[in-house]
């Protein structure tokens, strides 16, 4: 189905249930999706956010969980329940397109009167890849990036858009520290071994800030 041709849309953007929007600490795609929903707002469009926990953003909000189910990740069935309250409160909410960024929400994609667009948040490699491929038309996809896209050219693309980031709030500072850094989930396609091989190639100490709190993480920890 077209999009409604007025320069003012009308979006949906669903949030993982995990942590809040913006989340207090981890939480990549929360932060994400937050500076989508202020952007996006900023830009003239209306934007409800569906999340759980508190609404700590400008976006009308309709809540799913009261509190976010944070110590549960890592288990499906939340993000289930997530996707099925999400589509309950859809029902009673005029939009001209919905932003998935869960995992089981693609699947109500077929359902829906308007369009459904999902970011490719990570690798297309194994099992999201399958998921996406079976998903087929029934949504448009967005990469993040054309290497990203490149793994699978044969999805149902409809553009790449790389995350936004408020540069302002990362300030430049010439004078660093005497380390490097590494943020992030433990898991091998966010490279934390190859964050070390390049501090140990370059003489330089490494700190490692990672969420390692799901077995296959504790795994690729250990």
């Amino acid at each position: 189905m077209p999009i409604s041709p007025s320069p003012s849309l009308r979006i949906a953007i669903v949030a993982p249930p995990w942590f809040e929007i913006p989340p207090n600490a981890y939480g990549g795609i929360e932060w994400i999706c937050a500076w989508l929903a202020e952007g996006l707002m900023a830009r003239g469009h209306d934007v409800t956010l569906i999340a759980a926990g508190r609404n700590r953003t400008s976006a009308r909000f309709l809540q799913t969980f009261p509190e976010c189910p944070s110590e549960r990740l890592g288990d499906g069935l939340p993000d289930v329940i997530h996707t099925a309250m999400a589509e309950t409160l859809l029902q009673d909410v005029e939009v001209d397109l919905v932003h998935d960024h869960t995992l089981c929400g693609p699947l109500q994609a077929g359902r829906r009167a308007v369009p459904t667009f999902v970011t490719a948040h990570g690798p297309l490699a194994g099992d999201i890849g399958d998921y996406y491929r079976a998903l087929g038309n029934a949504v448009n996809l967005v990469s993040i990036s054309e290497s990203q896209r490149s793994e699978a050219p044969a999805l149902n693309w409809a553009a790449t858009v790389h995350n936004g980031i408020p540069v302002a709030e990362y300030p430049f500072r010439k004078d660093k520290d005497d380390y490097l850094l590494f943020l992030g989930r433990m898991s091998p396609d966010k490279g934390a071994h190859l964050a070390i091989d390049a501090a140990r190639a370059a003489g330089r100490p490494l700190v490692i800030a990672g969420k390692c709190n799901e077995p296959p993480e504790k795994a690729y920890f250990e």
